[in-house]
Parts: C-alpha cells; sequence; structure tokens
C-alpha cells in the first residue's frame, strides 16, 4: 500500500467540485463546508440534504450528469456518485496535478478525506486509510468527547505566554531558549496532562 502524507491545507487554496448529489455527496459537502470550502455540485438529482447544503450557502449546482472535462478549473475534485464505474472515469479524467477522492475506490483517490476531531484550536484527522472509514469516525468521536472542555482556555494562555516570549527576546536566542523552558513548558505541560478526561 502506498504511503500517505498528512498536512493541513488552507482552504483558501482549493477550488473543489463534488460530482454526486446523494447521502455520500451530501456529507462530503458538509465536512468541505465546515472548513470554509463552497463546492460546486454536479448530479442529475440531489437528495434533500445536499438541497439544503445548496440553499443555504448559495452552491453552484449544475442539474445533469458529469461531462468530460467538468473538472477543468478545479483543484480539487471528489467521485461521490452511487456508480463506482463512472467514478472511476471521473478521477481518470482529471489532471495530474489535482486533487483526486474517489468515494467507492480509494486506490483511484489520490488524496484521502480523514475523519477529524475539531475543538477549538485543536484538529486532529483520523484515517484507517480507506480500509474502515467508520472506525476513523468512531475514533474521532470518542476523542473529541474525551476531551477537556476547558483545554481551549489554557492554549490560549499559552499560546500569548509565547508570544511574550518571542517579542521580548527577539534577537536573543539563549534568553528565548530560556523562558520557553522555564514558562512555556510547564504550561504545555499541564495542559497535555489534563488534555484527556478520564473515562
Amino acid at each position: 500500500m502506498e504511503s500517505h502524507l498528512p498536512i493541513y491545507i488552507k482552504s483558501s487554496s482549493l477550488k473543489c467540485l463534488i460530482v454526486g448529489g446523494g447521502a455520500v455527496a451530501a456529507r462530503k459537502t458538509n465536512m468541505l463546508i465546515s472548513h470554509g470550502i463552497l463546492p460546486h455540485i454536479i448530479a442529475p438529482e440531489i437528495c434533500e440534504l445536499m438541497q439544503q447544503h445548496v440553499h443555504t450557502h448559495k452552491l453552484t449546482y449544475i442539474k445533469r450528469y458529469y461531462r468530460d472535462g467538468d473538472s477543468m478549473g478545479f483543484s480539487m475534485v471528489i467521485a461521490a456518485t452511487n456508480n463506482k464505474v463512472l467514478n472511476e472515469e471521473i478521477s481518470r479524467s482529471c489532471s495530474q496535478n489535482c486533487l483526486i477522492n474517489d468515494t467507492s475506490n480509494p486506490l483511484n483517490s489520490n488524496f484521502i478525506l480523514p475523519a477529524i476531531v475539531n475543538h477549538g484550536s485543536i484538529k486532529i484527522a483520523i484515517s484507517t486509510l480507506g480500509k474502515l472509514p467508520y472506525l476513523a469516525k468512531k475514533l474521532a468521536q470518542k476523542i473529541e468527547l474525551n476531551l477537556n472542555p476547558n483545554i481551549e482556555s489554557k492554549i490560549l494562555v499559552a499560546e500569548e505566554k509565547r508570544k511574550e516570549i518571542l517579542r521580548e527576546c527577539e534577537g536573543d536566542k539563549r534568553l528565548k531558549q530560556l523562558r520557553m523552558i522555564n514558562e512555556l513548558t510547564p504550561l504545555i505541560d499541564a495542559i497535555t496532562k489534563s488534555a484527556l478526561l478520564t473515562e
């Protein structure tokens, strides 16, 4: 199996197309919207949830089947129809520079959409590399439920301390290192120790 590099990409840099209008496409659309991406939708019909997404977020919806060349100009394409053959054709039609996700076959994809833990400043991506997506989702839910609800306020305090040290120690690497160890590290250790609630 090919290895995967987990990275975070600025959502503002992506122009996304989702092909499909069913439940899977609607879930992918919801995930993208929650991260600031408003995808274009191509599908002959769309489910009720997708209709809500299109209406609420004023998404571009093209009511027809996918045509060769529709992926031109998009940096991310998600093939999420209920037809495996069509999803493969869509994946193959995309340029090599395009991020492609075939929801029916990860082998046709060059990236995987992970399950996400989204808790304030903490964002954790979890994936089983397409083997058991439901397991990744359950793990993400468990971690999110067990994160200390007060962790965000502690992160903000540590962030301000880090900014203070960087500002006051500009040009003095030795002093900066000492203050990071003596002042910031204890705050981070405290956050780490209390990050998860006991089950």
